[in-house]
């Protein structure tokens, strides 16, 4: 509402729609009133009578005048219930699918969802959410862009697509952003209706304070913490994305995990617009180095700096946008035959963090991501990157019989170790001077020439745990391991105080 209190009611469809919770502003009333949709059958998708229950209590007369109105709806399937019409734009030619005997076909259920949602969004912001990461199990696949464009035509705010759980909270986050936006421009006009949000994708660690100093949330090996609601962490392997709810002042510490490459961008929305991109491409980087810098909404580009702790070194963004952002990168994703299926080709912009996920069908392993015939290395069912320059990627999978013979992360029979690195830092790492080293939590990940991984266990360190730390200062310990006459070592950084 625009007099800054919003209210959110809860409605479950399967087979019909309930009313879980109508308008509320408390907070555990509404989380108690979604867990209860748990033990709702979920086997229909009656995506009309939740568009109608829907209409209908946004259309109360107990909502004042100037109240804005906002509509998310989110499904996992193509609707299959109540009312089905020919009237509209879906036809056979776009979906011939029935689930059974006793039901419509899905084209004529989709019109008439989408009739509905034309009348509603007269009045209402509608979002939606695609779920389909499970389509196939339900559907034939070559329904799937059926059924996103049916999702796509029904919005007029956005649609999104979340291909994991993981996604779910920044994706419904940037949707809050957007609804909550404050009206009132009179504190700060340039911020008020502000949001900004970071991109990393690398080896490092990153902590967000306030203008006041205040730790606001971390990602530290690639875990998110936060105690604001308002801040919303995502992380998919060493792709972390963070969305800020304004345009006001933070600032934020970024510290290698291990040694090598970053990549940052720094995003500022203005009345849900992007107008201002800041890219820093293929940083190096050391384990326990450190690069501060600051956002705000009304920073000018060339504001937009990184610092290196070590030189006071000031790094400009390799690229900067405003108003606008370039041409597209476009991330193309294809699965190989019909042994599997993809999500997560669209088109991005630079900066962005893109997730690719490889499905494989009943009787098929994943096998790994080709671009070119050539196997991407280090890359998993669930690939993430940046996106920098057009790709094109392909899945392949093998099938269950002969995966003992693709390539795994423990088939490194035939490799050669080519590098060790520390992947987590011990627990432990500033002392005072004579306590004993502590390696707890440590963990060593090994990297062989073929580009597979595994934890190196028994590796030795040149400073054994349990000794005593008798001088005081920075020091570096350094950690050793052997396979057959091949040694590999790593460094890591600690503080004796």
């Amino acid at each position: 509402m625009t007099d800054g209190h919003n209210f959110v009611a809860v409605i479950a469809y399967s087979y019909n729609a309930e009313l879980i919770c109508d308008f509320s502003n408390d907070s555990i009333a509404l989380s108690n009133a979604i867990d209860r949709i748990d033990g709702i059958d979920r086997n229909g998708t009656n995506t009309y009578e939740g568009l109608l229950e829907a209409s209908e209590i946004l259309s109360s007369d107990e909502i004042p005048p100037g109240a804005i109105k906002n509509l998310i709806l989110m499904t996992d399937g193509m609707p299959n219930q109540a009312d089905a019409t020919d009237v509209g734009p879906y036809t056979m030619n776009d979906c011939d699918y029935k689930e059974n005997d006793t039901l419509d076909y899905t084209y004529r259920y989709a019109n008439a969802v989408l009739n509905m949602a034309q009348e509603i969004k007269k009045t209402v912001n509608i979002y939606s959410l695609g779920f389909f990461q499970d389509f196939d199990s339900w559907y034939p696949h070559k329904d799937l862009d059926f059924a996103v464009n049916c999702l796509k035509d029904i919005q007029n705010s956005g649609y999104y697509e979340v291909t994991n759980a993981d996604d779910f909270k920044f994706t419904f986050g940037n949707i809050a952003v957007d609804i909550t936006k404050s009206d009132d421009n009179d504190a700060n006009p340039v911020n008020a209706n502000s949001a900004q949000a970071i991109k990393l994708n690398g080896p490092v660690d990153v902590y967000i304070y306030d203008s006041t100093g205040t730790l606001m949330g971390s990602i530290v090996d690639n875990a998110a913490d936060t105690n604001n609601n308002n801040l919303i962490l995502n992380v998919n392997n060493d792709a972390k994305d963070i969305s800020f709810p304004d345009g006001n002042k933070y600032s934020i510490r970024i510290i290698g995990n291990a040694a090598g490459n970053f990549y940052y961008t720094v995003v500022t929305y203005q009345n849900g617009q992007e107008v201002k991109r800041a890219f820093f491409y293929n940083l190096p980087i050391l384990l326990g180095e450190q690069f501060n810098g600051d956002i705000e909404g009304g920073y000018d580009l060339s504001e937009y700096t990184l610092v290196k702790n070590d030189d006071s070194s000031v790094i400009q963004a390799s690229v900067c946008y405003e108003n606008g952002y370039g041409a597209g990168i476009n991330i193309v994703a294809t699965a190989a035959d019909q042994s599997g299926y993809v999500y997560g080709g669209a088109e991005y912009k630079v900066g962005d963090s893109v997730l690719l996920t490889a499905n494989p069908s009943d009787g098929y392993a994943f096998d790994g991501w080709y671009a070119d015939d050539v196997k991407v290395q280090d890359a998993g069912a669930k690939y993430s990157f940046t996106a920098i320059d057009d790709r094109t990627l392909e899945a392949r999978f093998v099938s269950v019989e002969n995966a003992d013979n693709a390539d795994s992360v423990d088939n490194i029979d035939n490799a050669v170790l080519d590098s060790i690195a520390v992947t987590t830092l011990p627990d432990k790492t500033v002392y005072a001077e004579g306590d004993t080293l502590d390696l707890s939590k440590m963990a060593v990940t090994a990297t062989y020439s073929d580009g597979n991984t595994k934890e190196a266990a028994g590796y030795t360190t040149d400073s054994v745990e349990g000794e005593a730390l008798n001088v005081a200062g920075a020091q570096t310990v350094t950690v050793y391991y052997c396979e057959g006459d091949v040694t590999k070592t790593a460094e890591f950084p600690i503080l004796v105080n």
